[in-house]
């Protein structure tokens, strides 16, 4: 049995569609990301920051689970967190499964430098990018020529912003996650402006699984393959 129904009208009007700027959920999402990466940071080896998430992805399931089949301790969870929820997430799975999911992988997939930039991505790139999509939508100005309605469901100018924010995040951290990379090398500035148009593919490529699991991956795996070409990272080339 669903939960769904077991929200008052003060709980459902808190809820936001997908087409709001919801800056509260925006702003929980950025917290999860910078925390997944000061966790991983501080944490002494891959393997116990990886117990840490996937116990988190666990307890996660379970509460997600117990909120759509019991009614009682949904409208409990709900009272709580119906200001992060998006319309239609209250009778599912919500999106914090799916991001502990992209993270746990990332990290079991990719070397640590480069689970790091996508978590960051997915962190600060994915909700800025919505952020801007979704006001220029309101002010009635984006841009969505025919051929790119065909490609995405995204916006232009959210893709833009996610390529800023991305190589903005890659020129402060690419140096410090890349010991072979040093500030104010030309590749450092060159690298940074590809793994950003990585995340900004990432971003725009529809895919018919949650984005908080699809963007850490297919970001990951593009800056992973560049990266490992350049010789910064061993693994997918050479």
């Amino acid at each position: 049995m669903s939960s769904t129904g077991q929200m008052s009208p003060p709980e459902r009007r808190m809820l936001r569609r997908g087409d709001e700027i919801h800056l509260k959920r925006r702003l929980f999402h950025i917290f999860n990301g910078l925390l997944a990466v000061t966790i991983s940071i501080l944490v002494d080896s891959k393997e116990n920051f990886l117990l840490i998430v996937g116990g988190f992805f666990l307890v996660e399931v379970s509460i997600e689970l117990l909120r759509l089949r019991i009614p009682t301790f949904g409208s409990w969870i709900h009272r709580y967190t119906c200001s992060l929820m998006r319309c239609g997430e209250e009778g599912r799975l919500s999106g914090i499964p799916f991001y502990a999911l992209g993270v746990f992988i990332s990290f079991v997939v990719f070397p640590k430098s480069i689970a790091t930039l996508a978590v960051l991505y997915l962190g600060i790139g994915d909700p800025v990018a919505s952020v801007v999509g979704v006001y220029r939508a309101k002010k009635g100005r984006i841009y969505r020529p025919g051929w790119f309605k065909s490609f995405s469901p995204k916006s232009i100018e959210g893709a833009l912003a996610c390529f800023v924010i991305c190589s903005f995040i890659n020129l402060i951290a690419m140096p410090l996650v890349f010991s072979r990379m040093n500030f104010g090398e030309w590749n450092w500035f060159f690298v940074s402006l590809l793994a950003g148009i990585c995340a900004m593919v990432a971003e725009l490529i529809p895919t018919r699984t949650d984005d908080n699991l699809s963007l850490p991956l297919i970001s990951g795996s593009l800056v992973w393959l560049i990266t490992s070409f350049l010789g910064y990272t061993p693994g997918l080339i050479g």
